[in-house]
């Protein structure tokens, strides 16, 4: 009997970490785009920062992209995986986007953009 209510635990978690990463879909499988890019526009305030995604062959400012950032979230029990999700982020009326973030950060970002197959991904480095 033991090793049953092992047994079945055993089982619910591993699909509770199958359905999660079916859900979640990992940000690093993702392949991106070489032509667009994420750029620092400015420090709002001292705990948050602007993003923008930028056309690198044009330098036009992408502003129908949908913007992520890509947090890593530890499993919450026994046997549970630690996951990323996806938090998006909303764009302000000139079409940056705010995020928390403090000098020396690391953000992981991820962008959909209409018309493009494949998410745009990569990190920007908080400097001072």
């Amino acid at each position: 009997m033991r090793n049953f209510i092992t047994n079945t635990r055993l089982i619910k978690a591993a699909l509770t970490a199958i359905s999660l990463s079916a859900i979640l879909y990992p940000v690093s499988s993702f392949a991106a785009p070489q032509n667009y890019g994420f750029k620092i526009v400015g420090h709002p305030t001292e705990s948050t920062i602007a993003v923008e995604v930028v056309d690198n062959g044009s330098g036009a400012l992408v502003t129908d992209a949908q913007l992520y950032t890509v947090r890593w979230v530890y499993g919450f029990g026994k046997g549970v995986p630690t996951h990323q999700v996806r938090v998006p982020l909303k764009p302000s009326s000139d079409g940056t986007f705010v995020t928390e973030a403090r000098p020396g950060d690391r953000l992981q970002l991820a962008a959909i953009m209409p018309g493009k197959s494949d998410p745009l991904t990569g990190s920007l480095f908080v400097g001072s």
